[in-house]
């Protein structure tokens, strides 16, 4: 996806949850972590359910979520880790919005294009916004991480912060570049006693260590 296309998309979330803001009559880095069920309901005015059985589709894939606007229905599949499910509610509100031709839509776990990929920035632009996870990361790190002045003392914070081994040469490709993805998970994975209450980024925001490792990577969080 072309990054002006990646931005417009974001901005759209952005105003949507500036709008779910006014509304609930607070601030944003109050309503955090993003609560999809009361984006639907309250926000939106549909019915939101998690639901055992949405069907297997065994020729497509397994049924995650469901838009029904007929019924003014969004339903996302219990069987789901909570992360998950906060993802795959953002979609459906993301097709509820923009694609109004689906009247009725079966989100599969293999099903892609261009409309899965506008919902999954959607997703991630909603559920993980641009100011508070920045503002976030630089309660963490004192401002954006200098990836220049990474040395041994940060390996073994990230060490204590996500319980894992890391030694300094795991965060350095072979070329000697910064592995970003990598330094990213450990990020996103990494607990801070001081800052959220002890949570970790990804758990400051109720999305998965790999949807926040993503998201850091496209953020001004790094220089």
């Amino acid at each position: 996806m072309l990054q002006a296309r990646r931005d417009q998309i974001e901005s759209a979330a952005e105003e949507l949850l500036e709008q779910y803001s006014a509304i609930s009559d607070l601030p944003i880095e109050k309503l955090l972590p993003i609560k999809p069920h009361d984006v639907v309901t309250r926000f939106l005015g549909l019915r939101y359910e998690e639901v055992d059985d949405l069907g297997d589709g065994q020729v497509h894939g397994s049924i995650l979520g469901v838009l029904d606007r007929r019924r003014n229905f969004i339903a996302v599949s219990s069987k789901l880790p909570s992360p998950q499910k906060r993802v795959i509610a953002m979609h459906q509100v993301c097709h509820f919005i923009y694609d109004l031709d689906f009247i009725y839509h079966r989100e599969r776990c293999d099903d892609h294009g261009s409309r899965e990929e506008r919902a999954e920035v959607f997703a991630a632009a909603f559920l993980m916004p641009r100011r508070p996870v920045c503002e976030v990361f630089s309660c963490f790190y004192g401002g954006q991480l200098a990836l220049s002045e990474i040395d041994e003392d940060f390996a073994f914070r990230l060490s204590l912060g996500t319980g894992e081994q890391v030694p300094l040469g795991r965060l350095f490709r072979a070329a000697g570049e910064i592995n970003l993805r990598e330094l990213a998970r450990l990020l996103a994975k990494s607990r801070c006693p001081d800052v959220v209450h002890g949570k970790s980024l990804a758990e400051a925001f109720g999305v998965s260590v790999f949807a926040m490792e993503r998201r850091l990577v496209e953020l001004p969080v790094f220089h």
